[in-house]
């Protein structure tokens, strides 16, 4: 009996994982490296990012990595 609950909290488990991720996927995103333009004082100067730049990182945070291994970008 303690096997059964186990396997069914496992798939409760899944199934709970399965479906929070649905609804990240189901938001698209364009990927725009000209989109974190209000980050460059930030990254020219000491200054801390602005509020801008910090929702537009948020925002453009599933392309960082594409950005990075784009040959044209740096």
């Amino acid at each position: 009996m303690k096997r059964v609950s186990f396997v069914a909290l496992c798939v409760v488990a899944l199934a709970v994982v399965l479906f929070s991720g649905e609804s990240r996927t189901a938001e698209a995103v364009t990927c725009n490296p000209a989109e974190l333009s209000p980050c460059i004082p930030a990254l020219e100067s000491s200054s801390a990012p602005s509020r801008d730049c910090c929702s537009k990182l948020k925002a453009q945070q599933p392309c960082l990595c594409g950005y990075i291994k784009n040959p044209s970008l740096k």
